[in-house]
């Protein structure tokens, strides 16, 4: 049940993204039956739409509204999630801090590893001019 409520509350925050750059326009708690289509892609829209038509006919946008923006935050979660395991390794591999209560924190190892991503390549400069040590 926690991955599937994670998901769900990160395609309502998707969906109020795309509410605030005009991307759909919907009611206040973004009901299915509110969101209608203001500049997503048509031709993908219309597709979706006609999967959606036997079930509902009345709010087959809505669905496919819905069904595009979970589609895109659904791809991007597994996007993140394998980009990092290629360039840093697999997260079970990870240290992870414990306490009597369980996790307390996930991102101990992680952090170390990610340095890794975020480095120049360059060696760090040795030429220093008035260097004290030489």
């Amino acid at each position: 049940m926690f991955l599937s409520d994670l998901i769900n509350r990160r395609v309502k925050e998707e969906i109020e993204t795309a509410k605030n750059l005009g991307l759909i326009t919907g009611n206040d708690n973004n009901s299915i039956w509110s969101l209608r289509n203001s500049l997503l892609d048509d031709n993908e829209l219309i597709e979706r739409t006609k999967a959606y038509t036997n079930i509902d006919p009345d709010n087959a946008e809505g669905y496919a509204i819905f069904d595009m923006i979970a589609d895109y935050t659904i791809n991007s979660i597994i996007s993140i999630t394998e980009i990092e395991k290629l360039f840093s390794g697999s997260p079970a591999y990870y240290k992870v801090k414990y306490d009597e209560n369980g996790i307390i924190d996930l991102s101990v190892d992680k952090i170390k590893r990610l340095g890794a991503l975020t480095s120049t390549g360059l060696n760090n400069r040795l030429d220093f001019n008035n260097d004290p040590i030489r």
